[in-house]
């Protein structure tokens, strides 16, 4: 399997996993040492608080879809962005987020080291119309 191509489905299963709740399959994304960064904020650093911080913040119903993906390798390093829509049971897009994402390789397998998820544009209650 290309290595461009597993690192881009760690960002495609990153949506899967938490859009059906899997929350054991979505810490074993981040390396033993991975943080999870929203807006600024550490959420939980380590696999089990990772696994306990999204068993604890439930997402409302709805699907994560994740494009625009770049990933940018040097050795057994690299960093992966996305632009990220989350699409509310309603079909309606009720958050736009930017993910950047660093990877780190250990042995033969790609782990997250670090997952920052950023504002992208202002919710929809508070935008401007167009005109």
């Amino acid at each position: 399997m290309n290595q461009t191509w597993q690192l881009q489905n760690i960002i495609a299963e990153h949506c899967a996993f938490l859009d059906c709740g899997d929350h054991e399959a979505y810490a074993g994304l981040f390396s033993k040492k991975g943080r999870l960064i929203m807006h600024d904020q550490v959420m939980a650093e380590g696999r089990d608080a990772i696994r306990e911080w999204v068993a604890t913040h439930a997402m409302p119903p709805g699907r994560h879809v994740t494009t625009n993906i770049r990933i940018y390798r040097e050795g057994n390093k690299a960093r992966g962005y996305s632009t990220v829509l989350y699409i509310s049971s309603h079909l309606t897009i009720s958050a736009v987020r930017d993910y950047q994402v660093d990877f780190v390789k250990r042995k033969d397998t790609w782990k997250v080291s670090e997952w920052r998820v950023i504002q992208a544009m202002p919710p929809a209650a508070s935008a401007s119309p167009v005109g």
